[in-house]
């Protein structure tokens, strides 16, 4: 017998699929349903059910049925593609967030134009009805339905020899898939293509240089449209275009995974990094600054090197191995164990810096200033004993609420990344630690949640914030770590005299200033929190004889506010859209009215809103500068 999620029982024969059973159960609503959760795993229709089974049906407008929805919109994508382009060789086509992608080699140019072109024909595909059929083959089998495709022969070679492997057919298009699948493509209705890039077979920069088309597919039209109005948004205020367009930075292709600060990009940056320096000094850090290049023997010893050497630039010089710095906890260390008293007197002892790191990221990976191979870690190493942990904990979270506040956010998610699933050493210490961190979650009253992609040395707690598009961008850290002073030879000496290995807490704040950069302008859309926008206001005249007044306020003003004048001849419609593209804030404007009375006409650029106000009020209501 099987179970229905409405607790209806009926008997079947052994070999009845899903499909003749859901024509019975459902005679009038067949085709409302693709799926079903067959014992808590999702199948696809024709699964031949098993005795004693419970089943719950996914309807298409369910959120369940979203990946499956994904999935086939992939493989309908890739049926599209071999019926233009005669040549291609398809590889694979994952579900990801929000949607999918497919990657294949093709001799043709694409660009971003031929995707309409594709698109057409996945929706001409749709109306034509071809059932989509689960077939179930051997490894041989496989091998000569796919003997002419080297990365699907690539796939099937590293499947062991006696498995089963699932093949999904829609009319003459084949493809490798462990699904599960829609029934039938006519169920694809709201999908659309959205980019094309590169990508390396594998995500292997020695590998070959593929396609990949990105694409969207929802349950219904509303939620197409909706996702599809946010990545327009999205595009508007990419903070890559908008760097460019505000003179703040730039990108060149000589150089990937770089960025190259303007004035203004740089006044943010320091900004930032002054403000955190503050910030720092009231908690008791000592700044400091280590090398960019290192011996590898300080990076072999701490074991970054065997865990992360792929991501890691090498450099022969003179046959002596060094590295370009991924991260700075080693210098660190380092610098605690030949500089500074190993006294119980001295902890807890907290360094900080802002250090250069360098990473190996593969070009497909870099996004301006989110994804970058050389950026600055807001990096910071407490040393102490279990007596502080749970302080230093606690005042770090302080000490991030403060920082995140400045600039227009809270904390919106807290994870703890307890034990990797694949380490089994020491467990006791990484219980320990565990329950530390959460019992700071606890005593502070926060809601988290729980994973296991703790560090290899120390289980975390990771902080993240939402912008205005809702994306979460994790940011802040702070981990636990019992081993990596033990791996460098680290010691303090206890009350007793006895000499102990400190408990290192290492931590971050923003992760990287380039990258919190990038969410800064993405969450404004180019307008900056006002302690870092490069000008807060620019003076617009209406006539060349009203320029004594407006230069009179500019001195009144400019000690206060970053303030300029805008000379030029233009009408004002065009200068006071010029000041909008340009992102800046606010616009003081002056003319006979605000001559004549002594006042200055101000325009919210991010609200539209327009008053009149007296320079006296104006300079009460507004005092941001420094905040």
């Amino acid at each position: 017998m099987i179970t229905v999620i409405d607790n209806n029982i009926i008997f079947f024969k052994k070999k009845n699929s899903f499909k003749e059973e859901k024509r019975k159960l459902f005679k009038n609503t067949f085709n409302f349903f693709i799926s079903i959760y067959l014992n808590g795993k999702i199948k696809t229709v024709g699964y031949e059910l098993v005795i004693n089974a419970t089943l719950i049906f996914i309807k298409i407008n369910s959120s369940k049925a979203l990946s499956i929805i994904r999935h086939s919109c992939a493989h309908l994508l890739a049926h599209s593609l071999i019926n233009i382009y005669k040549d291609i060789k398809l590889s694979v086509g994952p579900v990801i967030k929000n949607g999918f992608y497919y990657d294949f080699f093709s001799n043709v140019k694409l660009s971003f134009s031929d995707l309409k072109k594709i698109e057409k024909k996945m929706f001409g595909l749709t109306k034509k009805q071809f059932e989509i059929i689960r077939v179930n083959v051997n490894k041989d089998a496989a091998n000569i339905l796919f003997k002419h495709n080297k990365y699907k022969k690539e796939i099937i070679d590293n499947i062991s020899e006696n498995s089963i492997i699932s093949i999904y057919e829609q009319d003459d298009f084949s493809d490798l898939c462990r699904g599960p699948h829609l029934p039938n493509v006519s169920f694809l209705k709201f999908f659309k293509l959205i980019k094309i890039s590169g990508a390396y077979w594998k995500n292997n920069n020695k590998n070959e240089m593929l396609y990949r088309i990105y694409g969207t597919a929802w349950e219904s039209k509303r939620n197409l449209h909706k996702y599809v109005n946010k990545i327009n948004n999205l595009k508007e205020c990419d903070h890559r275009v908008l760097g460019k367009h505000l003179n703040l930075f730039d990108f060149y292709k000589h150089s990937p995974g770089v960025v190259f600060w303007n004035k203004n990009g740089w006044n943010i940056y320091t900004s930032i990094k002054e403000f955190i320096k503050k910030t720092l000094e009231k908690f008791n850090y000592f700044e400091v600054n280590t090398p960019v290049l290192t011996g590898s023997f300080l990076f072999k010893k701490s074991g970054h090197i065997d865990k992360f050497i792929d991501n890691m630039f090498i450099c022969n010089i003179k046959n002596n191995i060094n590295v370009l710095k991924p991260m700075n906890c080693p210098c660190h260390i380092e610098l605690f164990n030949n500089f500074y008293k190993k006294s119980y007197k001295n902890l807890p002892f907290r360094i900080a810096e802002f250090g250069m790191c360098f990473r190996n990221e593969l070009s497909g990976s870099l996004h301006g200033l989110m994804r970058l191979k050389n950026f600055t870690q807001d990096d910071g190493h407490i040393f102490c004993s279990d007596y502080h942990l749970e302080n230093e904990i606690i005042n770090f979270i302080h000490l991030l609420k403060n920082v995140y506040y400045k600039f227009g956010f809270n904390i919106f998610k807290l994870v703890l990344s307890k034990k990797p699933i694949d380490i089994s050493d020491n467990l006791d210490i990484w219980y320990k630690a565990e329950k530390i961190l959460e019992n700071v979650i606890k005593k502070l009253k926060i809601n988290y949640s729980v994973s296991n992609d703790g560090a290899f040395y120390g289980p975390k707690l990771e902080f993240s914030l939402r912008d205005k598009f809702n994306r979460i961008w994790q940011c802040g850290t702070i981990q636990v770590d019992f081993f990596t002073a033990k791996n460098l030879n680290a010691k303090y000496v206890d009350h007793k005299g006895f000499l102990q290995t400190p408990i290192i807490l290492h931590r971050a704040i923003l992760g990287s200033i380039e990258r919190f950069i990038g969410i800064l302008i993405e969450n404004g859309s180019g307008y900056l929190p006002l302690c870092l926008t490069p000008i807060h206001f620019i003076l617009i005249y209406i006539s060349n004889k009203y320029l004594f007044y407006v230069k009179n306020i500019y001195n009144i003003i400019k000690n206060k506010y970053n303030v300029t004048i805008y000379f030029g001849n233009e009408r004002l419609e065009y200068k006071i859209k010029h000041c909008i593209l340009k992102k800046i804030p606010y616009i003081i404007i002056i003319g006979n009215k605000e001559y004549t009375s002594k006042t200055i006409t101000l325009r919210d650029n991010k609200t539209n809103f327009v008053k009149n106000i007296s320079l006296k009020n104006f300079l009460k209501e507004f005092n941001f500068k420094g905040d």
